[in-house]
């Protein structure tokens, strides 16, 4: 597969091996969290301020000067690479929606059946991503991401995401309704996509919400 060339996304979109070929059920299944965050304040101030700024969104200016990418070789633009395959195993959100997908596939190294990303396109200060974050830029990157990676199933983390997807896409609103807020569908310049919004799995309680959203996962999955 070609090196993308995007217009509005800076984080290049992980893709597991069997993404394609495989997938899950033989759909192909996109990962959609919400935001990834710089933990390198302390080794530099200047630039984790600038980088990190949410009125700025300077975050690609620094892609080959990340000091936490570097640790792996890699630069900041595949951060989502370095999030799955190296960082994972630190990470509650990746540890439980991991233990989720394996329950889903019944196979070992669930990652490689799916695709990720964040929906945000900067790098966030903090763990949480407050709705005023979010903007029309990130919106027009998830819909570029799913014009390159053409998944059928869309799996979102988080209120913050589902909320702003709502402000993009009224449409989607009433659908959600009808399934307690789990599922939709829409079309992204031809490309037809289920969504299933989840909590993200950070979250308290993720575990109880899970036993209710699990029915709208497998139907999106049939």
């Amino acid at each position: 597969m070609t090196e993308p060339k995007f217009k509005h996304t800076f984080f290049i979109p992980y893709v597991g091996k069997r993404y394609y070929k495989k997938g899950i059920n033989g759909k192909k299944v996109l990962v959609l969290g919400a935001s990834f965050y710089c933990e390198a304040g302390e080794i530099n101030r200047e630039c984790h301020s600038i980088c990190t700024n949410p009125n700025k969104r300077a975050t690609a200016g620094f892609k080959d000067n990340c000091p936490n990418c570097k640790r792996y070789n890699k630069n900041l633009s595949e951060r989502a690479e370095i999030a799955i395959s190296i960082e994972k195993c630190d990470s509650v959100s990746y540890q439980n929606f991991e233990i989720f997908l394996q329950a889903i596939l019944l196979k070992e190294h669930p990652w490689d059946y799916v695709a990720f990303t964040n929906y945000a396109q900067f790098m966030l200060p903090t763990p949480e991503t407050k709705s005023k974050y979010l903007s029309d830029a990130d919106y027009r990157s998830f819909e570029e991401v799913i014009e390159y990676l053409k998944p059928d199933v869309v799996i979102e983390w988080g209120k913050p995401v589902q909320e702003h997807l709502k402000t993009k896409i009224p449409e989607i609103k009433e659908e959600l309704k009808k399934s307690d807020g789990y599922i939709c569908n829409h079309i992204f310049k031809g490309v037809n996509v289920t969504i299933v919004c989840l909590r993200h799995p950070s979250k308290e309680g993720w575990s109880e919400v899970l036993r209710h959203s699990y029915k709208y996962v497998k139907q999106a999955l049939i």
